[in-house]
């Protein structure tokens, strides 16, 4: 799937509704649930992620997890250097938050 930007004046009435509308729903309860899930990924690493995965691939071992500097290497290769910069700016806005106490 290939998402393309588009610029909000250039959407049409219903379509500029729509996501403004979605942008103004409570999704508060969703940090919760969140929360929980990572609280329980602190306490209890990989093992929390393997065990949700094994609902799909019973076989799955802390190996799958692991990537290899050259799937890294190709998912760079794969990405506009923008997008990359983008993520690379959000990153550092967590280190950032986290360290902060945020």
């Amino acid at each position: 799937m290939n998402l393309k930007p588009q610029k909000i004046d250039d959407l049409n009435p219903e379509k500029r509704k729509t996501i403004m509308e979605r942008s103004m729903e409570d999704i508060s309860s969703v940090y919760e649930d969140m929360r929980k899930i990572v609280e329980d990924i602190r306490k209890n690493g990989d093992e929390v992620t393997l065990n949700h995965y094994r609902k799909h691939k019973e076989d799955i071992s802390p190996a799958d997890l692991e990537v290899t500097r050259d799937e890294i290497t190709q998912a760079y290769g794969q990405l506009d250097s923008k997008v990359v910069d983008c993520l690379k700016v959000a990153a550092e806005n967590m280190k950032s938050s986290r360290i902060e106490g945020r």
